[in-house]
């Protein structure tokens, strides 16, 4: 098969992945998924002390982990303990939601992986369907070796990983419905 079909089926993979994105995260609950929005209460009390506060874009501890000696460690396990506790992702300057630079972004990612998985799936031997359920289970992989450990170490919420578990799975799907339109029949690939 020849490159320039396998990089124009990663592109319309891509696309796929892309557009099932924005109806996952536009028109279905899977975006917002555990998250919640600070009360307008907090938020006028805690905005402008935070603004102050940290100056630098990041993701933050807390409690921080400031002091990574035995006994730094040992007094931030205890704080942990009694709490509260959580990660701050935070930017004390402006932003903006969904520029184009972060739709561009999104874009070329979701491009740039369906190209992989469109070199993957030009090597399978299999229906189109077959095909199809191998990028389903790639975005699964995907999904249990990041978002997982998210939920697990940093304690995303429950409803956020499995959100993210069908917005992963069917977006491998999605792109791997789009590569095997534009790969057509399975090759007949020697065995190894």
């Amino acid at each position: 098969m020849s490159t320039g079909k396998i990089i124009i089926a990663g592109i319309v993979g891509g696309i796929a992945m892309f557009l099932w994105g924005a109806i996952s995260h536009m028109a279905t609950p899977l975006g917002e998924a555990g998250f919640k929005s600070m009360p307008d209460a907090a938020e006028a009390i805690l905005l402008p002390q935070m603004k102050v506060a940290i100056t630098t874009p990041g993701m933050y501890f807390i409690p921080g982990m400031n002091d990574r000696s035995d006994a730094g460690m040992k007094t931030w396990e205890e704080k942990i303990k009694k709490g509260p506790h959580g990660i701050l992702i935070f930017d004390p300057g402006p932003g903006s939601a969904m520029s184009p630079r972060q739709l561009i972004t999104e874009w070329g990612s979701n491009t740039l992986a369906s190209i992989i998985l469109a070199v993957i799936l030009a090597r399978i031997n299999g229906s189109r369907g077959k095909r199809m359920l191998l990028g389903a289970a790639l975005g699964f992989f995907a999904w249990m070796s990041i978002d997982v450990s998210y939920w697990n170490w940093y304690e995303f919420p429950s409803s956020y990983a499995m959100a993210q578990m069908v917005d992963q799975t069917v977006g491998g799907l999605a792109a791997a419905a789009g590569i095997v339109l534009v790969l057509g029949k399975a090759p007949n690939v020697a065995k190894a």
